[in-house]
């Protein structure tokens, strides 16, 4: 069944995709590490908890009016 995205399905995308990007670009050695080893090791999931806080950061001020719908 389609159905048109609403404001937040758009805002939950926008932001999992800007995250796909913005790890493959600036963080890859997070994604190498858990291709490399196929688990997420302490050291990793840490960087990886950063990586997230330091994008949603940068995602809400860049975003703050569909942050605010």
């Amino acid at each position: 069944v389609y159905r048109e995205l609403g404001r937040e399905d758009e805002a939950v995308r926008s932001f999992e995709t800007g995250l796909h990007a913005f790890l493959k670009s600036s963080k890859k050695e997070i994604l190498s590490a858990i291709a490399s080893t196929g688990k997420l090791e302490k050291a990793t999931e840490e960087a990886l908890s950063a990586a997230i806080k330091e994008f949603k950061d940068r995602f809400v001020k860049e975003n703050a009016a569909a942050v605010a719908a």
